[in-house]
């Protein structure tokens, strides 16, 4: 279906996403170095093992004003497009409705995952909803490697879409309107990196029984940049610490395509787990696969718990992604 006109389509299509973007875009000599420096203590106090050096710059360039932001679906700064974007062009009463922040960077540009690996700044959304509406927690796309050891980030090139479901009150009046608004925030980095800021905001007409399906929503849901894992696994998958090595292991049964992996890559959720930038080795078998990652020398006790995602891929190039979350089991040596 077509979608009404909402200010919401770049392009009308996701081939729209790779063409330029906007002319006469200002671009700043300044930058900004976040690089992990010491170990956090205790494993807390991650902001403060960060080195930021940034120079001066004028704030206009990357921060809209709130009066030239209240209206706006879409934001400029820097190497970025901002947009906020929904799954459909009308909201229902009560009925929830997926919106996302859609980040789109200039080519060689990127921004960053919820654990940004080795450097970088995850990318915040802070929404902004009428009274009695609630957001649920951000998803998060599976992210690429970029960078070479000894420094490899988790990262988004291109454009990403960041997602929540939002729940509209079941008060609201058919034929009125509904406004999303959010800040964004993020660092976007090539050789340097610079901070940016967006406000955004996104009305909706409000309908009483049905919400046709937005266009460009459409156009990018099959993309990688705008798609999830598969759900942690329930039973069969479990993770051991060996000196400094985590083995983990998943069975054939909660993911089919292991027996044929060809390529393996697991990205943690959280610092001071595993080394990033550590080669990680895998080991097909007929019941499953074990997935070989190196203890972060950030760890200042063992960690307790590995989350993160698990992507694995074929020779064929078929790929299967699962969010992983297991107890971490300490069998070394006493």
């Amino acid at each position: 279906m077509k979608s009404e006109p909402s200010g919401n389509s770049i392009g009308g299509t996701a081939a729209g996403l790779h063409a330029g973007l906007h002319a006469g875009r200002h671009t700043c000599p300044w930058t900004c170095d976040y690089r992990m420096k010491n170990p956090p203590n205790n494993g807390k106090g991650w902001a403060a093992a960060i080195t930021r050096r940034v120079w001066a710059v004028p704030v206009a360039l990357t921060v809209m004003t709130a009066a030239a932001a209240a209206q706006q679906a879409s934001a400029h700064a820097p190497h970025v497009e901002a947009r906020l974007i929904a799954s459909r062009t009308a909201v229902v009463p009560g009925a929830p409705i997926t919106v996302g922040v859609l980040l789109r960077m200039e080519k060689g540009w990127h921004t960053y995952w919820r654990n940004p690996g080795d450097a970088g700044m995850a990318t915040s959304i802070v929404w902004k909803l009428p009274a009695g509406a609630r957001a649920d927690s951000l998803r998060w796309p599976v992210p690429e490697l970029i960078g070479d050891p000894p420094e490899v980030t988790y990262a988004y090139g291109d454009f990403v879409v960041l997602q929540s479901v939002i729940h509209p009150p079941s008060g609201l009046a058919p034929g009125s309107t509904f406004t999303i608004g959010c800040t964004a925030s993020w660092l976007v980095c090539s050789r340097i990196c610079l901070p940016g800021t967006a406000e955004l905001a996104l009305t909706l007409p409000v309908h009483a029984t049905s919400a046709p399906a937005d266009s460009l929503w459409k156009a990018l849901a099959n993309t990688r940049q705008c798609m999830f894992p598969n759900q942690a696994p329930r039973t069969g998958v479990t993770a051991q610490l060996h000196d400094s090595t985590i083995a983990l292991r998943v069975p054939l049964k909660e993911m089919p395509v292991a027996a044929r992996a060809f390529r393996v890559q697991f990205f943690a959720a959280d610092e001071a787990v595993i080394d990033h930038s550590a080669a990680q080795t895998f080991a097909p078998s007929p019941t499953g696969l074990t997935v070989s990652l190196r203890l972060s020398s950030f760890a200042t006790r063992p960690p307790q718990r590995l989350r993160g995602v698990l992507e694995v891929e074929s020779s064929t190039k078929e790929r299967m992604d699962t969010e992983i979350d297991v107890p971490i089991v300490n069998v070394a040596k006493k």
